[in-house]
């Protein structure tokens, strides 16, 4: 009996071992301009801050609601993987021990219908809470999925300090560290096939993430259907993952197509812009 234990053990830690995770930009929150501007994030609403965490890492993200609005972060990017579940670490504190805020984190995976013209949701977790946390919580959560055959192309993750209209200034959610367990045996270094814009359609501002193997000077050219170039844009990056925010206000409606060559390589990818 103890060495059929034994066994187990040593397989249990060879299968956590082979585990990877899909990753993507500034998804450990290390990434800030300074102490109230992230990178690779969207504030909507409220404040974000810099907060000490030291955990893989040593910041988290700080959103806070405000008098003007309810705190809100978001992070959108391509992402092609039915994951089963999300982790992340998470600290949710009341602004005053009798405020009724709802604190929620939710992700979602969606696909663009081309046969309606909308954004589809593939799968979806939803994370609440009304009580204050004494400390940081790390959770996994499953996915449910409402498309059984379909793959997303793109993960949208919603960080809301308050869901309430009749919110606390004072209310805080704490995030990190998100990730998105792979299937055993791949790398721990694995991501997705991130190469793609988001949304699309574009209708003013887009967002081209695509991922270097090294440091590389990098020219994006978006052309239109008769290969005209229209726009150009030149980058110095260093290896990993990149996200480019572009506005395309400039340019009609009508089909585009992106070219982002670096030393290595050339990736190209076609859009839509829609006014």
């Amino acid at each position: 009996m103890k060495y059929i234990l034994l066994i187990t053990c040593l397989l249990s830690s060879i299968f956590v071992k082979a585990q990877g995770f899909y990753g993507f930009a500034n998804s450990g929150m290390e990434s800030w301009t300074n102490n109230t501007t992230i990178t690779d994030w969207s504030l909507q609403g409220g404040s974000v801050t810099r907060v000490d965490h030291v955990k893989n890492g040593a910041f988290g993200a700080g959103v806070k609601n405000e008098t003007a609005s309810a705190g809100k972060l978001v992070a959108s990017f391509a992402f092609t993987k039915r994951v089963a579940r999300a982790l992340f670490d998470y600290k949710f504190t009341l602004g005053t021990p009798t405020s009724s805020d709802t604190g929620m984190v939710e992700i979602l995976l969606t696909r663009w219908n081309t046969s309606n013209g909308s954004r589809e949701v593939i799968a979806r977790i939803v994370r609440t809470s009304i009580v204050s946390d004494n400390s940081w919580q790390t959770f996994s959560f499953p996915f449910t999925y409402f498309n059984t055959t379909l793959d997303p192309d793109t993960c949208t993750i919603i960080v809301s300090a308050s869901v309430n209209k009749g919110y606390n200034n004072a209310t805080a959610m704490n995030v990190d560290n998100f990730a998105f367990p792979a299937p055993s045996g791949i790398s721990a270094t694995a991501k997705s096939n991130t190469t793609g814009i988001y949304p699309n359609p574009v209708r003013n501002n887009a967002t081209i993430t695509y991922e270097l193997k090294k440091d590389s000077k990098v020219t994006i050219n978006i052309s239109d259907v008769t290969g005209k170039v229209v726009a150009s844009y030149n980058f110095e990056k260093s290896a990993g993952l990149q996200q480019e925010q572009i506005n395309f206000e400039a340019l009609k409606s009508g089909i585009y197509f992106y070219e982002i060559k670096t030393s290595e390589e050339v990736k190209t990818g076609k859009f839509t812009i829609s006014k």
